[in-house]
């Protein structure tokens, strides 16, 4: 099986499950279950799935609850995040 690409031919950052999962600080069981059952957007390759960055910015924006701050990050997931947190 080939490995996931880390971007679209358009140059969007990909990430594969386990890496989602640790840049939002929950399990890859918990990815899956927005996937199928929550719609949390991602691409089926083979036996794969990749998440697309913007989208799931999007979800998360979309499923966000209260007033947030003008000034707040809504950038949730950078791919220098994922580096960082993948070496550490």
């Amino acid at each position: 099986m080939s490995p996931i690409p880390n971007r679209t031919a358009l140059g969007e950052p990909l990430l594969s499950p386990a890496d989602l999962a640790l840049a939002l600080g929950m399990s890859r069981r918990w990815v899956y279950e927005q996937v199928y059952r929550h719609g949390l957007p991602a691409y089926k390759l083979g036996r794969s799935l990749a998440f697309e960055l913007s989208a799931v910015r999007a979800w998360l924006a979309a499923r966000r609850i209260g007033q947030w701050p003008e000034s707040s990050d809504t950038q949730a997931l950078s791919k220098k995040e994922v580096e960082r947190w993948q070496a550490s």
